[in-house]
């Protein structure tokens, strides 16, 4: 989804934008107090493991660039509402919960 990614501020946010428009993500939230905060989608979890860090990263690295400074991303399944997920520097990339893993596509 990437091949001529553009990485200003204004490509990370298109990207993400993207990934809402495609369905990937239901909600990126940026607050200037709050750790920033992504709800994904049903069709993220049909994503291969690098895509879905991928993905997160970018809204790690826009909340970096817009904070200046390291906070990871709360990774939240929209279905339920649960923390399914973090991203950050200190955890080394994308850390999903054992539980999500296995999954390929959230059930209706």
């Amino acid at each position: 989804m990437n091949e001529n990614f553009d990485i200003s501020q204004e490509g990370r946010w298109a990207f993400m934008r993207k990934c809402l428009n495609k369905g990937f993500f239901e909600k990126v939230v940026i607050s200037p107090q709050k750790r920033p905060h992504v709800w994904v989608a049903p069709s993220f979890y049909t994503l291969e493991f690098d895509a879905q860090q991928e993905f997160v990263s970018v809204v790690y690295a826009y909340n970096l660039i817009q904070k200046k400074k390291h906070q990871p991303v709360v990774v939240i399944d929209q279905k339920t509402g649960k923390k399914i997920g973090v991203f950050g520097k200190k955890h080394g990339g994308l850390k999903m919960n054992t539980i999500t893993r296995g999954i390929t596509n959230a059930s209706t």
